[in-house]
């Protein structure tokens, strides 16, 4: 189980649905969310989200083993609930414990955008082909009519020419992150590379790589070929070497 436990749903000081049920699915989506959350206490000076681990006192922050167990989903949701302030008046086992959820969270958002962005840039490329289909379509229709009326259809007849969709793409998402084209098209090219690295991509989405070693990964394995990059992970990762082929 992780800092927020599902067995706070039973809880009489939480959020309870109203006498005629719920309303809909956001409403009871939010009830779940806020029963999830749990209770609040003090630690110090400090209010928070009570972290709710197995066998764990509610009574306490949770420790950086707890933390590194916790899914960073959890961890987000967990964390949404301080403030600067209150980090700020944290003991040091506290501030610890904040230092590797950050992290583990960070690490996870890294990877969980790199999937958007691929994703994003997937639907770039459909739209671009379903448009060029429709032109390639209508000018074929219009050729059909020049020739069967006894002209000569003097435009061309190969496939439509468009811009490049990863650029397109680039330039779409460019505005939204606050970053030129040419660095979001970097991105992008990092997103889409890391999508063929799946041990790496599930590491990041676990908590446990960080960005700027999936980056260094993504630049090694940029001089792989496709059918290398699985031999490439396991290497990379493999505790014991010796029993790979060479």
């Amino acid at each position: 189980m992780g800092l927020l436990g599902a067995d706070s749903t039973n809880r009489s000081d939480l959020p309870q649905p109203s006498p005629g049920g719920f309303s809909g699915p956001l409403d009871r989506d939010l009830f779940v969310i806020c029963s999830t959350v749990g209770q609040r206490f003090s630690v110090g000076v400090v209010s928070v989200v009570a972290p709710r681990v197995l066998g764990m006192d509610k009574d306490r922050f949770p420790s950086v083993t707890e933390v590194r167990a916790c899914p960073p989903g959890e961890l987000a949701v967990w964390l949404s609930t301080m403030s600067a302030d209150a980090v700020s008046g944290l003991p040091v086992d506290a501030a610890e414990a904040v230092v590797v959820a950050t992290q583990r969270v960070s690490s996870w958002m890294f990877g969980l955008q790199a999937v958007a962005v691929d994703r994003f840039a997937e639907h770039v490329l459909d739209a671009q082909e379903a448009h060029a289909a429709d032109l390639v379509a209508a000018r074929d229709a219009l050729r059909e009519q020049v020739e069967a009326s006894g002209g000569v259809w003097r435009g061309d007849r190969g496939a439509v020419a468009l811009p490049d969709p990863e650029s397109v793409a680039a330039s779409m998402l460019a505005p939204e992150l606050r970053i030129s084209p040419r660095t979001m098209r970097t991105r992008l090219n990092r997103a889409r590379s890391l999508m063929e690295l799946p041990t790496t991509l599930g590491l990041a989405l676990s908590g446990d790589l960080e960005p700027w070693r999936v980056d260094a990964v993504v630049a090694a394995a940029a001089d792989v070929g496709a059918e290398k990059l699985v031999e490439f992970e396991t290497r990379l990762y493999a505790g014991d070497v010796s029993g790979l082929p060479k």
